[in-house]
């Protein structure tokens, strides 16, 4: 696998549609040196399936810090992320177990300010070459009690200045407390008052030297009597060094969801924006007159403004997104309507592109043109199956997905079958031209995955006897024939020319069967209760079963098919000699039921539940290393082509170790 293949398949203009979408999907295939290659341990030197900005639950919050290209992420249950903004690439996440963020700011590049529910301020170390987040006590820094608001928070661009305020409520003011300037200030905090309003959205100029505060008469929303003739919405203007009010802006007839900063003028002016039920509005601070009305989107729902404060985005509440020039000398730079769907909340607007959280993704939306990145970026949850041959690999998440990826190029496409249920295992073909699937409702199929019109077709479909369920299925190393178990212990030899039933052997005991051919194909292994091995050129028993003391929930062959290596519920490796048929090494350095098992080199590997990485064992079943995966998850299928091990886990996402 090459860099180089990944930058031609990006420029060819051949490729289909898909390919190339798959090329925008990917977040790597990447690291490789020849520095990489010389180390003697193994090293990840890439990531397919890297869903670009993907994550466990739905996006809360987002954030980006300018100077570092850094963006951060909340999702609900409190898994917070940092990518890099222009390539999507995670960088580090850490799971704080928080109901909702409500808030999220970076302060520099090193420290990350999290909000949530239940009125707690988390503060994240960020280590970006350690790819590491990090706890940090709030009181340690003189902040505990920061989250005394009990809501949303807005970071001042330099990150001295930190605003919180209720998310609730019918009153209440703006705190403002001071961050990291100098030990004697640090945490000094004042408290802004809005006449009974609720605060409801903060903004800070660009200089830093003024705080909006955008406050909603809540009586007003809810229809109260009474009520008709006062203030929809308030734009409270602070000078941040005195803390005095310089500037008021009403909004009599409109309730304002958000509101920014915009451009200064030729002649000094200060612009504020502000989104509202009509549309947007454009003030000028100075003066407090309202300039304009403008926007086709229908009531804001949110609204964003470029860096250079030239641009202002807006989205409205049935899907519309718009970029406005601040001059209003143009008509808007595009439109675009979007058809159903959850709505883009929350979004961050950096000039170029529209960065929005779309239920567990963070959809990028490029401003030229309006062309969005794909959504199908890959698996959305943990993988099943694993196969790779003749520069293939083939990836089966639990989400129902398929995927086929090339090796050279990082290129996955997705491929959808006829199973109703569960798909549980798929194998190539050793030319990569064709593919086994099986699932949960009893069907062995094959698929046509040669280039063309006809790629991902079904060719071929057969059943069991029972309603029993395939738990296996994969080609022989020689492509002739197709090997499958199903859930009522019965083993199924096809031919892969024609599909002829070549034979079966029932009385198998076991209920979820692992399969595995020997490298060479003169061996098939079969275990679920315990291990059955046959010769393949004369489908005699070589074991007639290895009696195992716990369920076998992996197998791979030694390279010359001479051992087996099995992994087994009760968390441990066991090596089985096939040619006296007995357990000649144990190792028990798992700490639960192992979920795989491959030969890599001169060792095997494993992985198991709460590892987040992989095991590296010796032939004699010694422990001699440890991968750690990619944010420490847990790593669920392992397979091997050449001398390169991949490794698919929990979050459906495939390493590349060499």
């Amino acid at each position: 696998m090459s860099t180089s293949g990944l930058e031609r398949a990006g420029a060819s203009d051949r490729l289909p549609t898909e390919v190339q979408y798959g090329l925008a999907m990917i977040s790597a295939t990447l690291l490789l040196s020849a520095a990489l290659l010389s180390q003697s341990s193994p090293s990840l030197v890439g990531e397919l399936g890297s869903s670009r900005f993907l994550q466990t639950n739905s996006i809360d919050a987002l954030a980006r810090d300018v100077d570092s290209g850094l963006m951060a992420s909340c999702a609900s249950g409190g898994n917070v992320a940092v990518w890099r903004e222009a390539s999507g690439e995670l960088l580090a996440e850490l799971d704080l177990g928080i109901m909702r963020g409500v808030g999220l700011g970076f302060l520099g590049s090193e420290l990350l300010l999290v909000g949530d529910t239940q009125d707690h301020l988390h503060v994240l170390s960020v280590d970006v070459k350690q790819g590491a987040l990090a706890s940090v006590d709030p009181f340690e820094r003189g902040w505990g009690d920061l989250a005394d608001m009990g809501g949303g928070l807005e970071l001042s661009p330099d990150g001295a200045l930190l605003a919180q305020w209720k998310v609730t409520g019918a009153g209440g003011g703006v705190m403002l407390a001071q961050l990291g300037v100098d030990a004697q200030t640090d945490g000094a905090r004042r408290s802004f008052e809005l006449d009974g309003f609720r605060a409801d959205d903060v903004a800070f100029s660009a200089d830093g030297e003024l705080m909006m505060v955008m406050a909603t008469n809540a009586w007003k929303v809810i229809g109260r009597a009474g009520t008709r003739d006062q203030d929809s919405s308030r734009l409270h203007v602070f000078d941040v060094a005195s803390g005095a009010e310089v500037a008021r802006l009403i909004s009599k007839d409109d309730l304002l969801h958000g509101v920014e900063f915009g451009p200064v003028g030729d002649a000094g002016e200060r612009l504020v924006v502000g989104g509202g039920e009509g549309g947007l509005h454009l003030w000028d601070l100075e003066d407090g007159r309202e300039l304009a009305r403008f926007g086709d989107v229908g009531p804001v729902l949110q609204l964003g403004v470029s860096p250079d404060g030239a641009r202002v985005f807006a989205e409205g509440k049935e899907g519309a997104l718009e970029i406005w020039s601040m001059s209003l000398d143009a008509e808007p730079a595009g439109t675009l309507k979007r058809d159903g769907g959850p709505l883009l909340e929350p979004a961050l607007f950096n000039g170029d592109f529209v960065l929005a959280g779309e239920g567990r993704r963070i959809r990028r939306w490029r401003v030229d043109g309006w062309r969005a990145e794909p959504d199908v970026v890959g698996h959305a949850g943990q993988l099943a199956a694993l196969d790779a041959r003749s520069g293939r690999a083939v990836s089966t998440g639990l989400d129902g997905s398929i995927f086929v990826w090339d090796l050279a190029s990082g290129v996955g496409r997705p491929v959808t079958t006829e199973h109703a249920g569960l798909v549980l295992n798929s194998g190539l073909s050793p030319d990569g031209k064709r593919l086994v699937t099986c699932g949960q409702d009893a069907t062995l199929r094959v698929l046509d995955l040669e280039e063309g019109a006809n790629f991902g077709q079904q060719l071929e479909s057969w059943a069991g006897r029972t309603a029993a369920g395939f738990t296996a299925a994969a080609y022989s190393p020689a492509g002739d024939v197709l090997a499958g178990v199903t859930a009522d212990g019965v083993l199924w030899i096809r031919s892969a020319t024609d599909g002829e039933l070549l034979r079966t052997f029932e009385g198998l005991r076991g209920l979820q069967f692992q399969m595995a051919f020997s490298d060479d194909g003169r061996r098939l292994a079969v275990g679920s209760t315990g291990v059955r091995v046959w010769d393949t050129s004369t489908w005699e028993l070589v074991c007639d079963e290895v009696a195992l003391k716990s369920p076998v929930t992996a197998l791979a062959f030694a390279p010359g098919g001479h051992e087996l290596a099995v992994g087994l519920a009760r968390k441990v490796v066991q090596v089985v000699d096939l040619a006296s048929g007995t357990v000649r090494g144990t190792s028990e350095v798992l700490p639960s039921r192992v979920s795989s098992v491959a030969y890599f080199g001169e060792q095997i590997a494993a992985t198991s539940v709460r590892l987040g990485g992989i095991r590296l064992l010796d032939r004699g079943l010694a422990d001699v290393g440890f991968l750690a995966s990619p944010a420490g998850r847990d790593v669920a299928v392992l397979t091997t082509v050449g001398e390169t091990l991949l490794a698919g886990d929990q979050r459906g996402q495939i390493q590349i170790w060499k």
